[in-house]
């Protein structure tokens, strides 16, 4: 029996504790005790914070109906150079790191509205899947009961946000290797050949040439080709030609042999 007594005891203790409700406490015994508990423990986590943080930092705790006087932490002498450090601090930075008990409340409401409107968003989106997919499963079309307007749309943007999270889901193959030629294979790089033929002509174009055996100089170049076409400037093609692949027999004549 007492092997038993100390299981369940040691279950209960082992359970977590669930969520405190953030609400005033009726009862006055109960709302002391919290009192007195939870003013240990609020005392004990700034003491932490000072020692881990190297942070200044006090507490003053007082409640008319527990405490004859106001409790101070470390002590009063300490407290009030810490105090009057804050209260020297311009006001905008006071009002940004000050909350009283309204302001406490207010931002949980506003919270708790953001909150709200998640889960309001949530169970549309659910709803709006909901009908969809219940509408393809049906044989007869489901939807076509849907006149109103804003409920037409809200099903085709929901439909349009499934298909795209369709697509992003699935796999994406590459097929760009089945489809690649293989290169062709030059004795050289095409691009210095390129570069040689382009660079050749425009060297014999634009050099001077050499003066003549009367000491006059030369006509230029187009000149020289009206009048002696045989000894023209011989350029090379703008697009040089390279060797060919050689052809390989189709594939039937290679079964003959």
């Amino acid at each position: 029996m007492a092997r038993y007594i100390q299981s369940l005891l040691s279950q209960l203790l082992t359970v977590p504790r669930g969520e405190v409700q953030l609400e005033y406490i009726r009862s006055p015994r109960r709302r002391k005790a919290t009192y007195m508990k939870r003013k240990k423990g609020l005392l004990k986590k700034i003491y932490e914070l000072s020692t881990l943080c190297d942070v200044h930092a006090c507490a003053v705790v007082y409640h008319s109906d527990y405490d004859a006087k106001p409790e101070v932490w470390p002590s009063l002498e300490k407290a009030n150079p810490v105090i009057e450090r804050y209260r020297s601090l311009p006001e905008i930075y006071r009002q940004r790191t000050t909350m009283d008990q309204e302001a406490y409340l207010t931002d949980r409401i506003l919270k708790g509205e953001e909150r709200l409107k998640k889960i309001k968003v949530e169970n549309w989106e659910t709803e709006m899947e909901d009908l969809i997919y219940e509408a393809l499963e049906r044989p007869e079309p489901s939807l076509q009961g849907i006149t109103d307007p804003t409920a037409q749309g809200d099903v085709l943007f929901m439909a349009e946000k499934i298909l795209k999270r369709i697509n992003a889901d699935r796999p994406v193959v590459d097929f760009s290797s089945y489809y690649q030629q293989q290169p062709y294979l030059y004795s050289h790089d095409p691009r210095d050949e390129a570069t040689r033929v382009v660079m050749s002509a425009g060297v014999a174009r634009t050099s001077p040439p050499p003066p003549n055996a009367d000491g006059l100089p030369n006509p230029p170049w187009y000149m020289q080709q009206m009048v002696n076409p045989s000894e023209s400037l011989q350029v090379a093609p703008a697009y040089p030609q390279y060797p060919r692949q050689p052809e390989y027999p189709p594939y039937w004549e290679t079964r003959r042999h």
